[in-house]
């Protein structure tokens, strides 16, 4: 009888250890929670000093405009002559709407309005060659059209929580050209390193590209 209280009181100092260990875990994540996600944040964030640059490549996706807005910005303050862009795939369903006479908005259209519309000619717009459907065709596109175009220094424009992974796919694709690449985060873009994780959509943003930032480091 006397071993087996001996072997209880064991079991349950264990016990309490376990609990009082896990409890200490628990408390210590909720304390650093802050500074850990905030790391993390700013692990997707690149933001380089920009220079007098050839062209900026504006990529495609992100809220509505933020990235034409952050790149119309640029042009019109002098840090390039020319704007380039990609013409993403072909919308699912584009060609049954189009066979059924309903009217699909083309995005690239669209992206083309909101630039005019912020101050860069048509003339100083370029497209890039072929068609996108991620940031790596994106890249792999802008060095095709930066070598035919004697395009030495780009400055690609982004959502904040994208630039880091883009930078990373861009200076993979470029490795050897001679093309200086800076990245530059949407000033329109709501997301913070800081309290990324605070809203639906910036948490959303945030832990997908968390996701893609490390295939992408696995994959390439």
């Amino acid at each position: 009888m006397l071993s087996i209280g001996v072997t209880l009181r064991g079991k349950r100092r264990k016990f309490i250890f376990l609990g009082v260990f896990l409890a200490g875990c628990i408390i210590t994540g909720v304390l650093s929670r802050a500074p850990i996600l905030t790391w993390l944040g700013g692990q997707l964030i690149r933001s380089d000093n920009l220079e007098q640059s050839d062209a900026i490549v504006i990529l495609s996706g992100g809220e509505f405009a933020e990235r034409e807005i952050e790149g119309a910005d640029l042009y019109r303050a002098g840090f390039a002559p020319r704007v380039a862009i990609s013409v993403g795939r072909e919308a699912p369903g584009a060609k049954e709407l189009a066979r059924r006479g309903v009217g699909l908005s083309d995005l690239l259209e669209i992206r083309l309005y909101h630039l005019e519309g912020l101050g860069v000619p048509r003339s100083a717009i370029s497209l890039l060659p072929g068609r996108a459907s991620s940031t790596r065709d994106e890249a792999v596109m802008a060095a095709e059209w930066s070598e035919v175009n004697d395009v030495t220094s780009l400055i690609v424009v982004t959502s904040a929580y994208h630039t880091a992974r883009a930078g990373f796919i861009f200076e993979r694709i470029f490795d050897r050209q001679p093309v200086r690449i800076s990245l530059r985060p949407s000033g329109a873009d709501d997301f913070r390193a800081d309290s990324w994780w605070k809203e639906r959509t910036t948490l959303r943003n945030g832990i997908f590209e968390l996701q893609r930032t490390l295939f992408y480091w696995l994959a390439y």
